[in-house]
């Protein structure tokens, strides 16, 4: 009798393990293994919720057509029998441990597939909350940033001085605000846990022992002492550049800067034009907004003085190509 009330709760426990309502939550696509090879997504941006019988499928941006406000989710039924989770008219082998989802053969990838929860309770942040420039800490960088409008950023340090702009956006899920970034440095899709006005923590769902936090920066106001004419080459020399004509080069024709209050005229090697001009919280980047993702889309300030301009623009990595200007007036 009592051989047979045992067999009959441990039959029970296992049906239990692995009803449903054991994988009820908010899980995401961590890292995978094959042959002892691991593997993180630090690029990946799927979450899967699972709530009762059904899984949610949200997919957080368009990352190849740049969209990262493009939110998609999708809604399915799912079984799991014992060992089999049959999601999307496929059987996959699943193991489901205290902390994790571990499946094999999925998404066509080779080996084992490992799904972690969010641990952290969401936190909600308005988009609007994103400006100003500010320190992270990430994957060992180190770097500044700064939001210059609702879309895009730029980094205000030493990385990414070839291209300094990228993409980000925001998305809510479940009470969770996530952050997101189209970038070759952070993390394509990072949940907030903690959010102050000098301070954002995220949890770092692929790396969890490695801290995620943006530092706000103080601000710096250079506007005024950039107003004026700045010319490429020696401050004593008055001769005017001579007007463009066929064949000219960089080197033929002296870089001249004449500097508003918001636009400024660029004089170079392949003619003449005025722009949007503004600088980074901090200080750091002049930017042109209507060229930002362009070559001299902006530009790296390495030092400002009352008669000296030096900046490494975009498109110029290397520091012999740093420009250097003088105040003509």
């Amino acid at each position: 009798m009592r051989s047979g009330l045992l067999y009959l709760l441990c039959f029970l426990f296992i049906i239990s393990c692995n009803t449903p309502e054991r994988l009820d939550g908010l899980w995401f696509i961590a890292y995978s293994k094959d042959k002892g090879e691991k593997a993180d997504f630090r690029g990946a941006r799927n979450l899967l919720h699972f709530h009762g019988s059904e899984v949610h499928t949200i997919q957080a941006g368009d990352f190849a057509a740049n969209k990262l406000n493009r939110i998609s989710i999708d809604t399915s039924k799912y079984q799991l029998n014992d060992t089999i989770l049959n999601l999307w008219g496929e059987n996959i082998s699943c193991r489901i441990t205290s902390d994790s989802i571990v499946l094999s053969q999925f998404l066509g990838i080779e080996g084992m597939v490992i799904l972690l929860p969010l641990k952290h309770q969401g936190f909600e942040v308005e988009h609007n909350f994103f400006k100003d420039s500010w320190s992270f800490q990430y994957f060992g960088f180190e770097d500044t940033l700064d939001f210059i409008n609702d879309s895009l950023f730029i980094h205000t340090g030493d990385l990414n001085v070839y291209l300094p702009t990228e993409s980000w956006s925001t998305f809510e899920y479940n009470g969770i605000t996530f952050l997101l970034f189209n970038s070759g440095i952070l993390p394509w899709m990072a949940p907030i846990t903690k959010c102050t006005e000098d301070t954002i923590l995220f949890e770092n769902i692929y790396r969890p022992k490695q801290n995620i936090a943006l530092f706000k920066v103080e601000s710096v106001s250079r506007h005024n002492q950039l107003i004026g004419t700045w010319r490429q080459g020696h401050p004593d020399d008055d001769r005017q550049p001579p007007p463009p004509s066929p064949g000219m080069t960089e080197a033929d024709r002296p870089i001249k800067m004449t500097f508003g209050p918001d636009s400024v005229t660029l004089t170079k090697w392949d003619g003449e034009e005025t722009l949007k001009w503004d600088l980074t919280s901090d200080g750091k980047r002049i930017y042109f907004i209507d060229k930002i993702k362009e070559k001299w889309g902006s530009g790296k300030i390495v030092r400002l003085t009352d008669d000296h301009l030096f900046l490494r623009m975009s498109g110029n990595s290397m520091e012999e190509d740093t420009l250097k200007l003088f105040r003509v007036q």
